[in-house]
Formats: structure tokens, sequence, C-alpha cells
């Protein structure tokens, strides 16, 4: 196949990009990263940039890609002695190069370089490297520019449902971190508009040699279909592995906050939105991202005029939350 080959998968959280990745996990052909890669937003662009201390930046990678990302896969999956974390983290900063930790592509190369080693994956066995993280996207130009055959591949959710999917996890998992209702609304408002309308660009820049868009939609409900174009994108031959998702050859019950349990890929929370949040956040989503939503053949449900009320509703929280300063008390 040429030589290693990076593969970046994208996406906002809870738009399908995990079970994505875990189709690739039975793949002959490919290097799977068995989670987020977490430094794209743990580490860069902050400890990039800024003043920091090489036991600083030291310190931080190994917080990041060993004791949260990859410790926690192990520990949620039970997989102990299928991933060898300590292993890993020793092989990595063990070959690290110090005066290179402002550069992230050269963080990648050696967290995939400390994984292929250690699980005995090397290059000529399975060149393509399938690395996965929240809103990646967002760095396609700048990822592609420091690797240069790369492909990425962005899953696009209808944003209704995506929010529904984290809605469900806010008492579970999002208060630990202090983020209620509304803070995970204004993120997915940024994040996923910002996303969605870099899909066109992208595909400019780097070409449909190197950039896909893939709904979770058509994946969810026509699989086949949907991961032979994958399979096809990618230059690797469809096999009925592609349909099974599995970390580290384990079959996985899925990465949702419902308490279901979904060992194949399913449609089960397709256009739920409407049993799972209120017409309150559906109508704000509207407003803000209804002209890209469809673009994606989302259409709207409300409206305009009564989106536009909701939006001004929630605005009175997003603007005192993130912009609002008391000019008057410097005057």
């Amino acid at each position: 196949m040429g030589g290693e080959q990076f593969v970046f998968l994208g996406g906002h959280r809870k738009c399908g990009t995990t079970m994505f990745l875990n189709l690739f996990d039975h793949n002959e052909h490919c290097c799977v990263f068995p989670t987020d890669i977490a430094v794209l937003y743990g580490y860069f662009p902050v400890y990039t940039a800024g003043d920091f201390t090489t036991a600083q930046r030291l310190d931080r990678l190994d917080r990041v890609i060993f004791g949260v990302s990859l410790s926690r896969l192990r520990d949620k999956h039970k997989l102990g002695d299928r991933l060898p974390v300590e292993r890993i983290r020793e092989h990595f900063f063990a070959h690290l190069n110090q005066d290179a930790l402002t550069r992230i592509d050269a963080i990648i190369r050696q967290i995939i370089d400390s994984y292929r080693a250690v699980m005995a994956l090397p290059v000529e066995q399975a060149p393509i490297v399938v690395i996965k993280e929240t809103s990646l996207e967002i760095y396609a130009q700048m990822l592609a520019e420091m690797f240069p055959r790369a492909k990425f591949i962005q899953v696009v959710r209808d944003p209704r449902d995506n929010y529904a999917a984290l809605y469900a996890g806010i008492e579970k998992h999002y208060r630990l971190f202090d983020e209620n209702e509304n803070h995970i609304l204004a993120s997915l408002l940024h994040r996923v508009g910002l996303g969605m309308r870099l899909i066109e660009p992208n595909m400019q820049a780097l070409g449909s040699d190197h950039f896909m868009m893939l709904s979770f939609e058509e994946l969810a409900q026509n699989p086949d279909d949907s991961m032979n174009k994958v399979a096809a994108f990618l230059g690797i031959p469809f096999t009925t592995d592609l349909l099974r998702p599995s970390i580290l050859g384990q079959p996985t019950s899925g990465n949702n906050y419902d308490d279901q349990q979904f060992f194949a890929v399913t449609a089960r929370n397709v256009g739920r939105w409407r049993e799972r949040i209120s017409d309150r956040e559906a109508q704000v989503i509207e407003f803000h991202l209804g002209d890209i939503m469809e673009q994606f053949g989302y259409s709207r449900t409300f409206p305009r005029d009564v989106s536009a009320r909701a939006a001004a509703e929630f605005y009175r929280w997003s603007n005192y939350r993130y912009f609002f300063k008391d000019s008057f008390a410097v005057m």
C-alpha cells in the first residue's frame, strides 16, 4: 500500500466517532489507536505555544495520553491483558525527542510509533494508522501539511440528535466537569457549527481523494453501503469485519449514556431528539445552525420567529457566562 498512511477521523463528541473508530479494529490493514489520541485538545495548542518548561510539557503529555486517555479506556473496558499502557508509556518517553515538544506532528508520530512497537503492529503488516479525536476536523488543513499523504473522514450528525446524546450524559459525566445543559448546548453551537461549515473548504483544499464526509444517519441505517464507500476511499478491500465494532479484538457494547448495549451498528437513536430534549433546546439549535443543517438534509421543525425567541432567551445565559464584563465599573 505504499508505506504508512495516517487516517484522521473527526466529528463533534457523541456524533458517532467512537463507534466508527471501533469498526476498523478487526481490519488487517489498520493500526487503530483505540481511543481519542487526546493531544489535539489536551496538549495542543496551549502547551506547544505557551511558556512551559520541558518538565511541565512532559508531565502534561504523561497525564493526557497515559494517565487519562489510555488508562480510562483500559479500565472502562477491562482491557488490562490487551492494552499494556505502562509499556507503551515507557517506550514513548524513552524515544520521545524532547527538542520537539512544541511540534504536535512529532508527538503524534511518537505516540503511534510506541503503540506500534508494543502492540507488534509494524508498518508492513498494518500500514494504515487510524486516529480519532473530537473536533479534529478543525485542524484538517494543518494536519494535512504535517502528514501529506493523510486522509480525513468527518462524521456529521443531526445536531439535535447530537445534543440529545450529550444531554443524556449530563448527570453521569459532564457535571463532574462542572458542565450543565447550557454549557453543552453552547459548546455544540460553536463546535458543530464550525465543523459543518469547514466541510466545504476542507474538501476544496484537500480534494475528494483525501477528505470525505460521512453521515452518521447513513452509517447507522445502512452500514454496508457506508463502509463500502469508506473502504474504497481508503483503498482497502471491504470485508464484513468492517461492520463489527470492537476494541483490541474485544466486542464493545457502545459508548452511550443511555445504559443501552449495542454490539453492532444501530439506528436506534436516529431522529429521536423530539423525545430526548426540549423544544426550546431544539429551537436554539435550529436558529443558530438551521442554515448549515439544511445543507446536509436536516430539516428545520420550528418557525423562524419561534426559534428566534428561544435563541434570545439562551443569549441571556450565554452572554453573561462567556462574554459579559462590567464596562461601567471602569468609566
